[in-house]
C-alpha cells in the first residue's frame, strides 16, 4: 500500500478516500469522462465508476489497486481481532437470506475478498491434515435447467459439454473448438448475467465489474435475444414464478423451501415490483443451498470425524481438513461421490434432477490448490 501511494502522490497529493477530491482531480483537473452519477447526482467515484475509466489514466488503474489493499488490509485487520491462537470461529447461518442460500457471520467466511495471496492465508497449521475443497461445478446453472426444464442447458451436461463454449459458439457465430479463453470468458458473464432475466444496459456494467468484459449495449441487446431464444423456456419460468406469488403470497422450491411475502406487501407497486424481481432468484439459488445440505449431511453421517472434518462451506463449496494416511484418496474420492449423488430427501423434492452434478476437487491453501491427481503426482 505504502509502494501505491507514494505512486499516486507523483500526481496528486490528495486524501485518496475523499470522493469530494477525488471527483475534482478525475473529472476537472485530468478532465476524464464521467462514467456515472451517484443517487445524489454528483460524478460517480466508486469501484464501478473507476472500472468503466480503467484504461484511459495510468492514476485510474493505481487508485483500483489501492482499494483493493485498502480492501484487504480492513478484512485482515478484522479478522485479526476475531481470532483465537489462530484460528476463526463463523456462525453459518440456514434462514437468513431472502434467496435460501446458507450466510456466515461473525465473521463472514463467505466473504473473503477474492484475493488469492489472502485466501491462500487459509491453510492446514498441522502436517498431519491436509486442506481440501470440493466445489460444485456451475451448480445454478444446472440447478436452473431442473427447476426451468431448460432443455439445451439439460443436454449440454448431459452429453458432458462446456456450456460456457456452447454459449460463446453461439453468439461468435462459430464452431466450439473455435472459441477462444476471452470469448468463453465472456460466455460465463452470458449465462451467469442473463440467468435471472437481466436487462441489457445492466449486463453491460455486470460484464465490466464482474468479468471485465466490455461489451457495448447494442451487443449486449443482441446477445440478450440470442440467450433467450436458446434458453426460451427461461421466461416463462419467470412468469410462472411471479405469477404463484401474486396468487398465493409465497413460492415453493423443488426442495421444499417456501419464500412467503405479507399479501398487504404486494398492494404498494415499489414494494410488489421488488418482491417480484427477488422471487426469481429464490426457486434456483434456494434449491441448490439445499443439495449442498444434503449433501453436507450426508458426508458428516458417512465420514470418520477421525479422518474428515468439516470446517466451512462458501456458497457452493465446502473446505475440510482430511487426515493425511493410507485413507487419504478413498476418503476424496468418496466425499466426491457423495457430492455428486448426494441422498436428496425424496419426500420434499418435487421434481426428478435430471441433470449430473459436478464437484471440483482442490487440494492445499484454499484458493490456491491443485486437483488431487496432481497433488499425487507431487506427493
Amino acid at each position: 500500500l505504502t509502494d501505491i501511494d507514494l505512486q499516486l502522490k507523483s500526481y496528486a497529493d490528495i486524501n485518496w478516500n475523499s470522493p469530494k477530491q477525488l471527483q475534482d482531480l478525475l473529472y476537472k483537473q485530468l478532465k476524464l469522462p464521467i462514467p456515472c452519477y451517484t443517487d445524489s447526482g454528483q460524478p460517480g467515484t466508486g469501484i464501478e465508476a473507476l472500472s468503466k475509466l480503467a484504461g484511459k489514466h495510468p492514476i485510474v488503474d493505481l487508485i483500483l489497486q489501492r482499494r483493493e489493499a485498502d480492501k484487504a488490509l480492513t478484512f485482515l485487520n478484522d479478522w485479526l481481532v476475531k481470532q483465537t491462537d489462530g484460528l476463526i470461529y463463523p456462525t453459518f447461518n440456514l434462514h437468513t437470506t431472502v434467496t435460501g442460500r446458507t450466510s456466515s457471520n461473525n465473521p463472514n467466511f463467505q466473504q473473503v475478498p477474492r484475493n488469492k495471496k489472502l485466501r491462500t492465508l487459509f491453510q492446514s497449521i498441522d502436517p498431519e491434515w491436509e486442506m481440501v475443497c470440493m466445489d460444485y461445478s456451475q451448480a445454478e446453472l444446472r440447478t436452473a435447467a431442473v427447476v426451468a426444464g431448460v432443455e439445451a442447458i439439460k443436454y449440454a451436461y448431459n452429453n458432458g459439454e462446456d456450456l460456457h463454449r456452447n454459449m460463446a459458439a453461439l453468439v461468435a457465430g462459430i464452431e466450439r473448438d473455435e472459441v477462444t479463453k476471452q470469448q468463453r470468458t465472456q460466455a460465463k458473464a452470458i449465462n451467469f448475467g442473463y440467468l435471472y432475466g437481466m436487462q441489457a444496459k445492466s449486463f453491460v456494467e455486470y460484464a465490466k465489474l464482474s468479468y471485465g468484459v466490455d461489451v457495448t449495449l447494442e451487443d449486449a441487446t443482441m446477445i440478450r435475444n440470442k440467450f433467450f431464444q436458446s434458453y426460451h423456456e427461461l421466461p416463462k419460468y419467470y412468469s410462472d414464478t411471479q405469477n404463484e406469488l401474486m396468487t398465493k403470497g409465497y413460492v415453493t422450491s423443488i426442495m421444499g423451501r417456501r419464500y412467503k411475502v405479507d399479501f398487504k406487501a404486494l398492494h404498494f407497486p415499489d414494494l410488489r415490483q421488488k418482491y417480484l424481481r427477488r422471487i426469481l432468484n429464490f426457486p434456483v439459488q434456494s434449491a441448490a443451498s439445499d443439495i449442498m445440505l444434503c449433501a453436507l449431511i450426508e458426508i458428516h453421517n458417512t465420514m470418520d470425524p477421525n479422518e474428515v472434518k468439516m470446517i466451512a462451506t462458501v456458497h457452493d463449496s465446502v473446505e475440510m481438513l482430511i487426515r493425511k494416511n493410507e485413507n487419504f484418496e478413498k476418503n476424496i474420492r468418496k466425499i466426491q461421490s457423495i457430492m455428486q449423488a448426494p441422498k436428496l430427501r425424496d419426500k420434499y423434492i418435487t421434481v426428478p434432477w435430471d441433470v449430473p452434478l459436478v464437484a471440483d476437487v482442490e487440494i492445499g491453501p484454499f484458493g490456491a490448490g491443485v486437483e488431487l491427481d496432481e497433488y499425487l503426482k507431487e506427493a
